[in-house]
């Protein structure tokens, strides 16, 4: 095995010459931080540039593979317009890019290629070869591909000496040619509060090292107390999964979550940040009951992008350890978002060992105890993931706010079992959305939206089949909101939008109007509750065979040519929910 050891702090030997950690970064208007590194602790070394935290881990087996993360722990977003791994290296005899498309040199001046040339346009991985005679040496990182950002340029370490400097840059810098006038302007990359954004280098004698095999676990569902497992599939997931599969990103930024809805008349994704953490755990446990090693693999991708820029991880004492919201670019810690979340990284932490996992988990449990009770109707959907920390844990915080939010949730409740979409001190309807969003607009013509009341159904049977005993209170008025959902489903099968009268009808939630039904109904023992969650599959399997997909709202023009997201994931629990009655 080659030689590869940690020296000075920020600095790794390597053959022919080291590999420099970044030394600097270049933010906002070209200001330069200098990095302070801290001395290497076994494969890591963290290291400080003003507002950012840096964290690097190396991995040896075959070859070198470092990675770097970039945290911003400040309220403020950063743009990000430099941070470069830098090879200082022998001379070599030439430098090529693999696979071999005719771009070598043997004497590098400014020798440069950007993202579009080292992915070959977004379509493949290449790499750099550095021969030394017989031998030869290949450095390469896959983030041209996965973030269509970035650039390596090798050029003389000095006027004289026969050293070489190799930086491997993160985001394409300001950059021109020596002696030229032609210029390339800047890319810049934003770190909003909490995010952390990842540079990867691999340096091996053989380029088949850079392919990084993913272990898939065994596939136990006894593991993970909220999977459910059917005797026998009978519903067909291929159509979901197709829409799945549309839904996830493949480059950029956001890559391998999956966006919030898909515009079938543009053919494009829509709101790519909106990726909700349980989309994680509906995977997770798809994978559990098929054992598909490609299902790990995207569960993995996952939790690690959703850890990266989905969270809040910063340390500030009210948002750390939050989802992000929805609005804007994924840059506001929100408790919508936060009500799912921490069961999925709990298990993950089980599952694979890694305590990151575990670390998110209780940072958004956390975040739940110190903004719940709110004045939303589907916050029992936290009580679930409240109740199960609580369980695993054994902390009294968990299931004192899952206690709390209940007993908010029995006062405002409605003499027909409904809850308002949000409410004031007096537990009347209450205007919160923006006026320019249209959840604003239905909120002052229907309080009573189905979809609400399904979060909650859904979270508090989850909740009550975990722990009856803690939450009693639950069970009534889990009951009566059922009632009212039954009563509300339109003959078709699906449920109407905005409020029980209207004739539009609402595919975005679906299916998580579905599975409410469906545990409701065995958790009951109520067959019209079982009926009304089939009723409501078989309308969205419809639709997918008719329409190729599940419209977000039928009747609304511009709204039925649009899928969500939302339906598809909640399919799987759907699905797994009806056939394990």
């Amino acid at each position: 095995m080659p030689d590869f050891k940690t020296s000075e702090p920020g600095e790794l030997e390597i053959p022919h010459g080291k590999l420099l950690l970044p030394k600097r970064v270049v933010v906002g208007n070209d200001e330069e931080v200098a990095v302070a590194w801290s001395g290497w602790e076994g494969d890591q070394a963290t290291g400080t540039a003003g507002v950012l935290q840096l964290n690097v881990r190396v991995e040896i087996d075959t070859g070198l593979h470092i990675q770097l993360e970039i945290l911003n722990d400040s309220g403020d977003p950063v743009e990000l317009r430099e941070a470069a791994f830098l090879l200082v290296i022998d001379q070599p005899d030439s430098i090529t890019l693999l696979p071999e498309c005719g771009i070598s040199t043997a004497n590098p001046w400014d020798f440069v290629l950007t993202h579009e040339t080292l992915s070959k346009g977004g379509t493949e991985r290449r790499c750099l070869q550095l021969s030394y005679g017989d031998e030869s040496w290949y450095a390469g990182s896959a983030d041209p591909l996965r973030y269509a950002d970035g650039l390596v340029r090798a050029e003389p370490d000095s006027h004289q000496g026969d050293a070489l400097r190799i930086s491997w840059h993160r985001v394409e810098p300001k950059w021109q040619y020596n002696g030229m006038t032609a210029s390339r302007p800047l890319n810049g990359l934003w770190i909003h509060e909490g995010q952390t954004r990842v540079a990867t280098l691999d340096f091996a004698a053989d380029p088949a090292s850079f392919e990084r095999a993913i272990e898939t676990p065994d596939a136990d569902p006894a593991r993970v107390s909220l999977c459910k497992v059917p005797a026998q599939q009978t519903y067909d997931r291929a159509p979901i999964m197709e829409a799945i599969t549309r839904m996830r990103m493949t480059s950029g930024e956001y890559v391998d979550l999956f966006a919030g809805g898909y515009d079938h008349r543009n053919q494009r994704i829509l709101e790519p940040h909106v990726s909700r953490p349980e989309y994680g755990e509906f995977l997770l446990h798809e994978f559990l009951r098929t054992g598909d090693a490609q299902l790990w693999e995207w569960v993995l991708a996952f939790a690690e992008a959703f850890q990266r820029v989905s969270l809040n991880r910063s340390s500030d004492p009210q948002r750390g350890g939050a989802v992000r919201g929805r609005y804007g670019d994924n840059d506001a810690a929100h408790p919508i978002r936060s009500m799912r979340g921490s069961a999925f990284f709990w298990d993950m932490a089980e599952i694979t060992g890694n305590e990151s996992y575990r670390t998110t988990a209780v940072g958004i449990a956390d975040f739940l105890t110190r903004v719940f009770p709110w004045t939303n109707a589907r916050q029992a959907a936290a009580v679930r993931d409240l109740v199960y920390m609580h369980r695993v844990t054994g902390e009294a915080r968990y299931l004192e706010t899952s206690q709390k939010i209940i007993e908010v949730l029995v006062e405002v409740q409605q003499p027909d079992g409904a809850w308002h979409e949000y409410w004031n001190e007096k537990g009347e309807a209450y205007v919160y959305d923006p006026p320019s969003h249209h959840g604003g607009e239905w909120t002052l013509t229907s309080p009573l939206k189905p979809e609400m009341q399904t979060y909650n159904v859904n979270g508090l049977i989850d909740a009550l089949t975990l722990a009856p005993d803690l939450i009693p209170e639950a069970e009534p008025i889990t009951r009566r909101a059922a009632e009212w959902l039954a009563d509300a489903q339109d003959a078709s099968g699906a449920w109407p939008f905005p409020q029980k009268s209207s004739k539009g009808l609402f595919g975005y939630a679906l299916m998580l109007d579905a599975s409410a039904m469906l545990k409701a109904g065995k958790y009951f023992g109520e067959e019209s509750f079982v009926d009304a969650g089939r009723r409501g599959i078989e309308w969205g399997l419809n639709q997918i065979k008719e329409r190729g997909y599940v419209p977000a709202l039928l009747g609304l023009p511009d709204a039925d040519q649009v899928e969500s997201s939302l339906t598809c994931f909640y399919a799987l629990e759907a699905f797994a929910a009806a056939e394990s009655v």
